[in-house]
């Protein structure tokens, strides 16, 4: 959580959510702190963490955190709104033209699983924008707002 403490305000709701389930499927957006450019953050001043327990993906991220002493920042490997796929090719396939942008594609194998929980945490405040791998069930149970 080093890193999510440096860029974002966490609260102890988030802290209680990150500490159940992450490194896993959940994508916790927050609010940023004042340092980081608004170029970094969505138009309501969040930013969204995503800590990943697929340990190809880990050591990706290590080895670029290493060199350039920054996050990794980047989106999710599909187009807005479409099916999370699981190979390479089926994803530039789904990118059409736009696969063109891909400059390095990096393939360990089909990923497996469902997309991520994405939770927005201000304060106290919960609100789950998109229920996936982890159950808005089990998220407020977490929070103790069975």
């Amino acid at each position: 959580m080093g890193d999510v403490v440096r860029y974002a305000e966490v609260g102890p709701l988030a802290v209680k959510i990150a500490e159940q389930f992450l490194p896993g499927p959940l994508t916790l957006v927050l609010r940023a702190k004042s340092t980081v450019p608004a170029s970094r953050q969505a138009t309501d001043r969040t930013i969204g963490f995503r800590i990943s327990s697929d340990p190809f993906a880990q050591q990706l991220i290590a080895e670029f955190m290493a060199e350039y002493n920054a996050p990794l920042t980047c989106t999710s490997a599909n187009v807005s709104g479409l099916l999370a796929l699981a190979t390479p090719a089926a994803i530039l396939t789904q990118f059409g033209e736009r696969a063109s942008m891909v400059e390095r594609v990096i393939d360990d194998g089909p990923r497996a699983g469902a997309a991520s929980t994405v939770v927005r945490i201000i304060g106290n405040e919960l609100d789950i924008i998109r229920e996936g791998s982890i159950s808005a069930a089990a998220l407020l149970a977490a929070a103790g707002k069975k």
